[in-house]
């Protein structure tokens, strides 16, 4: 969390990795909205998708961590795959 917002108490999360893809659940088990930062990931450029929503996006790991925002009881199930520099 940051200074003032310790929400991120409230979110859970899993990773692991297979030969193609980086995969991560994140759970949060509150009420309220919540947001916090993924740490310990591997580096480079990722694109997302959301296996529940289908939506996509790219993101760089290149410090380790993804942030994740999540509304009241809300949860993502991502699969990532690297690729090359936007």
């Amino acid at each position: 969390g940051w200074q003032y917002n310790d929400s991120a108490r409230q979110i859970v999360a899993w990773t692991w990795q297979t030969d193609d893809a980086l995969y991560l659940v994140a759970v949060n088990f509150s009420d309220r909205p919540a947001d916090g930062q993924v740490h310990q990931l591997p580096t480079g450029w990722w694109q997302f998708t959301d296996m529940l929503t289908q939506e996509t996006f790219d993101r760089d790991l290149s410090d380790h961590k993804l942030y994740v925002g999540l509304g009241g009881y809300g949860c993502h199930f991502l699969r990532g795959t690297a690729h090359a520099p936007l």
